[in-house]
């Protein structure tokens, strides 16, 4: 009866280390920090700047992310 118990016990902490080390990977990808900028590009009297070229610049890392912006003048810089 001894054995039965243990090789029980066994089974159980294998399988709970085994749902732990399934569960840490999927609960670390919140982990990610990701940002966006989105504004409206204007003229000087206020009128909407189609089709001009926004950059934003990573001054870390000197990545260029580009928009257009579209007939509006409004633009959106994703996944920063």
């Amino acid at each position: 009866m001894r054995n039965g118990t243990s090789l029980k016990s066994v089974a159980w902490g294998v399988l709970l280390c085994l749902m732990a080390l399934v569960a840490v990977p999927s609960s670390m990808t919140g982990q990610v920090i990701k940002g966006s900028i989105s504004g409206t590009v204007t003229d000087a009297t206020g009128g909407a700047v189609p089709e001009a070229q926004v950059k934003a610049i990573n001054t870390g890392t000197s990545a260029v992310t580009t928009a257009t912006t579209n007939t509006s003048g409004y633009f959106r810089v994703q996944l920063l």
